[in-house]
């Protein structure tokens, strides 16, 4: 129910604090205009937190990305190999542009391959495919 009394406006707000018998509260316009303030200075600060939330999401992202590793960027492959009785695993880091294997050997633990820089083969496989170009001996 609001009631308008001058410039003041007051609202009354039923509280049922028994059954029988209602009870009234009286908000003036000062204690309105109080718990809107307090309000959006809760939401205010709330923004703050999930600003500074996001951007160090952000910025530790950027950082992982400058030591040379983003996480999910793994392509996994299952093979075999000539003269190798076990399968092996081949790992393609496509973050980084490396070929790898991993493959267990007989003590029961996984052999790792030294990885392979995939750019660099596909720049001399490239090379050495161009209109005369000479094959490269090794």
């Amino acid at each position: 129910m609001l009631v308008f009394v001058g410039t003041t406006v007051t609202i009354k707000i039923k509280a049922n604090v028994s059954r029988h018998q209602p009870e009234f509260s009286t908000l003036t316009l000062t204690e309105i205009s109080k718990m809107k303030r307090g309000l959006m200075w809760t939401l205010v600060v709330a923004n703050i937190v999930m600003v500074a939330a996001l951007a160090f999401r952000i910025s530790s992202h950027d950082a992982m990305a400058q030591a040379g590793r983003r996480p999910g960027e793994y392509t996994l492959i299952p093979g075999e190999a000539s003269g190798a009785n076990v399968g092996i695993v081949y790992v393609i880091d496509e973050a980084n542009g490396t070929l790898g294997a991993i493959a267990p050997d007989n003590s029961e633990k996984l052999g790792a391959m030294e990885p392979l820089n995939l750019g660099r083969i596909f720049e001399e496989a490239a090379a050495q495919s161009a209109p005369g170009a000479k094959p490269k001996t090794r």
